[in-house]
């Protein structure tokens, strides 16, 4: 069995990635601010979801940004929702030769 293992190794090596390269053009580049350190909820404290909830229309103050809404003034600081624990570039391309758009 261990005389496999090497072999297998080297399948997977030369076989597991494929890289792609490509030209693109940038759309659009966003910065992010690294999010506060989460604040401890009391243990008791739980959401209960209710079955009737129904999703409210967007309100005329709010945008929403990746599939993610918030306030405009909000977007790209801390307390935006997408923002991690360390800060974040958001670039946004189009590939050239298949016009395939997606955020690096």
């Amino acid at each position: 069995m261990l005389r496999f293992v090497p072999g297998l190794l080297a399948i997977f090596c030369l076989a597991g990635c494929e890289k792609q390269s490509g030209e693109a053009v940038v759309l659009a580049k966003e910065h992010i601010a690294a999010a506060p350190p989460p604040i401890r909820e009391t243990p008791n404290a739980q959401h209960v979801a209710n079955p009737n909830e129904q999703p409210r229309p967007i309100g005329d103050n709010e945008i929403t940004v990746d599939g993610y809404v918030m306030k405009p003034e909000v977007r790209g600081t801390s307390r935006d929702p997408r923002a991690l624990k360390d800060e974040q570039w958001r670039v946004k391309v189009r590939m050239i030769y298949d016009g395939r758009t997606f955020n690096i």
